[in-house]
């Protein structure tokens, strides 16, 4: 008999229809395959075979940090005994337009050896991304393929160098932040372990460009050194930038120094100033205390709440100087919030002279004058009371004063009939414990 056809065989990339097919397109090849047969017959097979793409050479799954370049090798076999240029082509999957896969564009791979392609991958947030590498030669097609997987974790930290500062006294560093997008992206927000550090936000990174940002240290209350501390600035389009910071946190020492003069039984008084960087309410009230008597200050005083990394709040107080004997005296005013807004210190000099004249007291005649007079010293005392005018009468010449109140001396005036219609006198007053008495000028007047 004559020869028979058979249907055609479906021959797929990788089967074993035929040794010497090669499928080096993805178009279909068409073939016959003709069997002599001994007894004269003969059979013919028709072939079509569909060469799919090739399966990959390597499937990889990268772990890395994000915003920290990954260098990833992969080794392209050269199989024949000439020297071979390769194509290369990077195909990254998805849109995130924050993520970064490099390398060169060709590779040469000398005659049956291997080489190394070095793959660049970045990602300024966490997440996986697909990327499939493709070596081909441009004479025959022939092609490689590999594909990868990289799963970008948490960011790694940068370490800052150490801030250190005394309290209230603000330390700033700056960080660049580079946008590789081609618009823009805004810093939004930030977060620290350390109520002492401050970001001002937003911030506007133009594309392809950078912003500084600028890292505020501003502690309130003393602090031992602190390593590790963690940083973090937001951005929508970025993620997360990640600091590592080392902290420290002296004591500011005294703040000022206040210097009071006045005489014995006056007041000097001043405001101190200080900024309070309080934003709870509970932190905005402060105590004042001052060890001594000489001094005198609110006990309490409040400040205004304040946002977070501003200049702080103008907060008074006011500070009285009276002395209870003359000389020089020292003292220390202290302020501190009763929550974490810190502690003032204010250095208190204060000089007494002796008692100074004062007057005039005027008295009309056939009536009478009060003098208000306070024993400033800080012990019950005896006084006494006299006159130089028989035209002025005291209402009594001695009074014993508990410390630091109060007594009223009333002086009245009778001028004589020969009297040129107006009287002086001086008023002393004279304390045993004391070395100089307090004079008040006294006029009388018809």
């Amino acid at each position: 008999g004559g020869g028979g056809n058979a249907p055609p065989a479906d021959v797929k990339d990788g089967s074993a229809a035929s040794s010497s097919s090669e499928f080096k397109r993805p178009d279909k090849h068409r073939g016959k395959l003709f069997f002599a047969l001994p007894n004269g017959k003969a059979i013919l097979y028709e072939l079509e075979g569909t060469a799919s793409e090739a399966s990959p050479e390597k499937k990889i799954e990268v772990k890395c940090k994000c915003k920290r370049t990954e260098m990833q090798g992969l080794l392209v076999n050269n199989w024949l005994n000439t020297h071979q240029g390769f194509d290369v082509k990077i195909d990254v999957g998805g849109d995130d337009k924050s993520v970064q896969v490099t390398g060169p564009k060709s590779l040469d791979v000398p005659e049956m050896s291997s080489r190394e392609y070095k793959l660049k991958f970045f990602a300024y947030r966490a997440g996986t991304t697909n990327v499939s590498v493709t070596f081909t030669n441009p004479k025959t097609k022939e092609n490689v393929r590999y594909e990868l997987e990289f799963v970008a974790g948490d960011v790694q930290e940068k370490v800052l160098p150490l801030l250190e500062t005394c309290v209230r006294r603000r330390k700033v560093i700056g960080e660049e932040i580079y946008n590789p997008l081609d618009e823009q992206v805004t810093v939004s927000s930030f977060s620290c372990e350390d109520p002492g550090i401050f970001v001002q936000t937003p911030i506007v990174v133009p594309p392809k460009g950078s912003s500084r940002i600028k890292i505020v240290y501003n502690p309130l209350v003393v602090s031992a050194r602190k390593d590790g501390v963690k940083l973090s600035v937001a951005s929508e389009q970025l993620g997360e930038f990640v600091y590592s910071l080392s902290l420290s946190a002296t004591e500011a020492g005294t703040d000022t120094t206040m210097r009071f003069t006045t005489d014995l039984g006056s007041q000097a008084i001043q405001t101190y100033h200080f900024r309070s960087f309080a934003t709870e309410a509970a932190d905005a009230e402060y105590e004042c205390e001052i060890k001594g008597s000489e001094f005198t200050v609110p006990t309490t005083v409040t400040a205004k709440v304040v946002a977070a990394g501003s200049d702080g709040a103008d907060t008074a107080v006011d500070v009285c100087y009276e002395p209870s004997n003359m000389g020089g005296v020292r003292d220390t005013l202290v302020i501190k919030s009763k929550g974490k807004a810190g502690m003032f210190q204010v250095a208190l000099i204060g000089k007494c002279d002796k008692p100074k004249r004062k007057g005039p007291v005027e008295v009309k005649a056939g009536s009478s004058a009060t003098i208000e007079f306070k024993n400033v010293l800080s012990e019950d005392a005896e006084y006494t009371f006299s006159i130089n005018n028989p035209a002025f009468t005291l209402g009594s010449t001695t009074a014993k004063i508990a410390k630091k109140d109060k007594c009223k001396i009333s002086i009245s005036y009778s001028p004589s009939e020969d009297s040129p219609g107006f009287d002086v006198g001086n008023l002393l007053i004279v304390c045993k414990k004391m070395k100089h008495p307090w004079i008040y000028y006294v006029r009388g007047s018809k």
